[in-house]
């Protein structure tokens, strides 16, 4: 089968030029190692040399290029050569053989790896090291083969639409909300497919909007919760407290009263028997980029996630050899892109400010502050950056921000903005009750008068009810 295989692809695309088009993807990731045959391999490497130039391919074309590099009687002499031009009997079948070679290749790599992790393990090769040299070279080996995305406009167009009876039906949202009026308003939802970064400096409040945004997805939809900053012990008394509405630390050290002591109960039992059972954590403390690549496509396709929480790009691991780590974030960043298309759900990654931003005093984070920011923000389609004046102590907020210019700033929490691919820039105030983590849209909101693309200035209006 395997010979007879190879035979069959390597007569299709010496005769038609077509079918070596049709199947680049998987010669482009394995090239000659298609084949377990070497004169056949010889035959490929003349046949891609040739293609690669821009000359025709036939049989006199290929039989002068294995002459000239001395290889023609290693590849079977010209009677073979011959018999495989003159086997030729249709290009239909080609993709259907470069996939069954593919799938040899594949399982030659397997035994190979099979034979690296035998030796090692005799080795007493530091077997995490070993795992994750096999896992690069297996996602190496497969990455690349994916269906050609080529649409027609029509197909497009009549996605639009959809997209639009969507957004109808969802109430002006195109993705899953985020449970506060405003931003949803701004950025229309997560959309699927979209990565958004929400940044701060330490204790400004990040997990506590990533929570937010998470429980506000699992009303609905399944939601995975990928924490490798906190326990999911601390993060379940942070969602109930916030839930029920009472102090965290009371609940930790077991000092609730005794009416808080019920409405803990209560709000355990609907989290457990409702929204619970559509909200998954994980909380492993050392996930490589790699990692959690695999789980988001393993719990996508078993439990269906539409949204992705990580909690905080910083600390994923990055896969080896990424360099300094100015490079590796950039691989972090570039890879949970990857991951959010390929998997056509919204990712939100928390990210650090750099300590740079601290030297502005009291006014908020810009964009270039985040740390390793630069392919983070090439990357991101949304940008979120958060910051409580006066530390959330007693003060005022600064002059600039409207009807907010003035008002006691604690208890206020700052959200800005600050990217959006597709649309425009703003920024809105939440109350932030801190002891329990609740976070609501402020009374007095204001907003910047939509702006398009991904920068400008704009004028500013002002509303005194939020509508939330």
């Amino acid at each position: 089968m395997g010979e007879s295989t190879e035979q069959a692809f390597l007569s299709a695309i010496m005769n038609d030029r077509a079918a070596f088009d049709t199947v680049h993807r998987y010669i482009d990731k394995a090239g000659s190692k298609l084949f377990s045959d070497q004169k056949n391999r010889n035959v490929f490497e003349a046949i891609r040399s040739i293609a690669g130039n821009g000359d025709p391919v036939d049989l006199v074309s290929v039989m002068h290029h294995l002459r000239e590099s001395k290889k023609l009687e290693s590849s079977g002499g010209s009677a073979y050569v011959s018999g495989l031009y003159s086997s030729f009997v249709s290009a239909a079948n080609t993709e259907y053989y470069a996939r069954l070679l593919f799938e040899g290749h594949l399982r030659r790599e397997i035994q190979l790896m099979s034979d690296f992790m035998t030796r090692s393990v005799a080795a007493k090769t530091d077997v995490f090291d070993v795992a994750d040299i096999v896992m690069g070279k297996m996602q190496e080996a497969l990455s690349g083969i994916a269906e050609d995305n080529v649409y027609r406009l029509e197909t497009v167009l009549r996605g639009t639409v959809d997209d639009y009876k969507l957004a109808i039906d969802q109430g002006g949202l195109a993705g899953v909300s985020s449970g506060i009026s405003r931003v949803d308003e701004y950025v229309g939802g997560w959309r699927p497919g979209d990565l958004i970064i929400v940044g701060a400096r330490p204790g400004k409040g990040k997990t506590n909007v990533a929570l937010k945004f998470a429980r506000e997805g699992a009303r609905n939809l399944p939601v995975l919760f990928i924490s490798i900053e906190m326990q999911r012990s601390i993060l379940g008394q942070r969602i109930v407290a916030t839930e029920a509405g009472f102090d965290d630390v009371k609940l930790r050290t077991g000092r609730l009263s005794g009416d808080e002591e019920v409405s803990l109960l209560n709000t355990v039992d609907s989290l457990i028997s409702g929204d619970g059972k559509r909200y998954f954590i994980c909380d492993s403390s050392s996930l490589s980029i790699r990692d959690i690549e695999v789980l988001i496509r393993r719990m996508v396709r078993e439990q269906g996630i539409k949204l992705v929480v990580i909690d905080y790009l910083q600390l994923v691991t990055p896969s080896s050899g990424a360099g300094n780590r100015e490079q590796a974030v950039a691989d972090i960043s570039k890879r949970l892109k990857a991951a959010a298309k390929e998997n056509n759900v919204p990712i939100i990654a928390l990210a650090q400010v750099n300590r740079e931003s601290a030297k502005a005093g009291d006014e908020p984070p810009k964009v270039h502050h985040l740390k390793e920011s630069g392919q983070i923000e090439q990357d991101a389609d949304v940008i979120i950056l958060l910051h409580a004046f006066c530390d959330g102590q007693p003060g005022v907020v600064p002059a600039g921000y409207g009807e907010f210019s003035g008002q006691p700033a604690q208890g206020l929490l700052f959200m800005e903005i600050a990217k959006q691919r597709n649309g425009g820039q703003g920024w809105i105030f939440l109350n932030f009750e801190k002891s329990c983590g609740r976070l609501t849209q402020a009374k007095l909101d204001s907003r910047a008068m939509q702006s398009t693309g991904e920068g400008g200035s704009g004028s500013w209006e002002w509303e005194s009810e939020c509508g939330f």
